[in-house]
This record gives C-alpha cells, structure tokens and sequence, in this order.
C-alpha cells in the first residue's frame, strides 16, 4: 500500500465497501472501506480518512477483520505528499518526515522526534484553517 489513493479504493474487487468497528486507545470509531496494512487497519472515519496502528487496537467489531497488505504504516506515512495529523496519546501534530523508527513533527514548541510506536491515529487530508494550530 503506498498512498492514501490505495486505501480510498474498496476493499474487494466487487466494490463492496467493508466495514469495521474498531476499539483503540483514543476511542471507538466506525471505519467503512476498511483496508489493512501490515501494523494497522485504515478507513473512513466521520472525520475522513484515517489509519489505526495495530499495536493500538484494543478489540475489532461488526465483521471479519479487513483483508491486509504487506506495506507497513510508516511506509505509507513517507509517500504522503499532502498534509498529515499525528495523534498520540497526548497531544497532536503534522508529519514532516519518517526516518524509521522515528518521526518528525511540527509541535507548540518547534520540531520534535517520536518514536513511531507513540502513534495512535493518524488524520489523512486537506489541511483545515482551525487545525493548523499545533
């Protein structure tokens, strides 16, 4: 899976659109599309596109888990070319770059470096006015 135009497309060849309750650490959400990578399940949220890290998962619902792929979540996270929300367990940020196992991100206070395990959702899209604040 290298970008999000993989992930937007449906998950079978027949054009069924799966879709998956998923339980994680910053909460419940319904994901419809849902796609898997090999560390994380993706889908469209009520907020738009966003991907769980497994690791994050607390339980799965409504259905089979969704069919994977071999490509990993900070694979996909350094072939994004549009602007990306990092939400971790304690505060949120915008990617801007993966050298693994790290990430650099735009914080309150300047750049950081995290460990990509501190991932627990990640917010694909078009960047929003009232977000842009770190």
């Amino acid at each position: 899976m290298n970008t999000i135009d993989e992930i937007a497309r449906p998950s079978d060849a027949a054009g069924n659109r799966r879709r998956v309750r998923v339980l994680s650490q910053v909460g419940e959400m319904s994901l419809d599309a849902a796609v898997a990578g090999a560390d994380f399940i993706a889908g469209f949220a009520a907020g738009g596109l966003v991907a769980v890290p497994n690791a994050t998962i607390r339980e799965l619902g409504e259905g089979e888990p969704p069919q994977g792929t071999s490509g990993g979540l900070l694979d996909l996270l350094d072939r994004q070319r549009q602007p990306v929300r990092i939400v971790t367990a304690t505060d949120k940020y915008w990617l801007l770059n993966v050298q693994a196992p790290w990430i650099r991100v735009a914080a309150r206070t300047g750049t950081l470096w995290l460990p990509a395990t501190a991932i627990c959702l990640v917010e694909f899209g078009a960047v929003d006015n009232q977000k842009l604040a770190v």
